[in-house]
């Protein structure tokens, strides 16, 4: 289970609550930006022993940044993130842009998108289809932002319960 583009203020603490009252553990893909400005969620992130990765500093796409941008961004963002991991954002990166990144970091993509930040998405249709795509192994992302916090907060405990259930287990990605 992983979730991206935090940390912020609220939400963050809510999801590390939500994930130990299931004994689960999690990788947050972070923004370096936000680390900058909520770094007390950061630091609860690191002490509730979830693994964190690099998102960029200012969630740059990796197709419509010229790769100089991205780099310098993925670079500032490390100031503040220090991890060998690294998610791209939107999913969209470059073949060059991959070459030179895996020479430092391990890039982790997902099998299953959440949509949870997507407004338009209700939480039952959101349970769904993870329910239906949900696999033993699957990378799963949600997000730790303000857009998508409705739905998170109606989906992460049911879906964590359904996965307990299922028996599947919640570990974070090590590199």
């Amino acid at each position: 289970m992983t979730f991206d583009d935090g940390p912020t203020r609220y939400l963050t603490g809510w999801i590390l609550h939500t994930l130990a009252k299931h004994s689960a553990c999690a990788t947050f893909f972070c923004l370096g930006q936000q680390v900058r400005e909520h770094p007390e969620s950061y630091r609860s992130i690191l002490y509730a022993g979830h693994a964190v990765g690099n998102h960029t500093h200012s969630h740059l796409s990796g197709w419509r940044t010229s790769s100089r941008r991205y780099f310098e961004d993925i670079g500032l963002a490390t100031q503040q993130i220090h991890s060998n991991l690294f998610r791209p954002p939107y999913g969209r990166i470059r073949p060059s842009q991959v070459r030179r990144l895996r020479k430092d970091y391990h890039i982790v993509l997902w099998d299953v998108f959440s949509r949870d930040c997507d407004q338009r998405q209700s939480p039952a249709a959101i349970l769904n289809r993870l329910k239906k795509q949900v696999r033993p192994g699957s990378i799963v992302v949600f997000h730790d932002s303000e857009k998508a916090e409705a739905n998170l907060r109606a989906v992460l405990p049911e879906f964590l319960e359904y996965c307990k259930e299922k028996g599947y287990g919640f570990g974070k990605i090590m590199s």
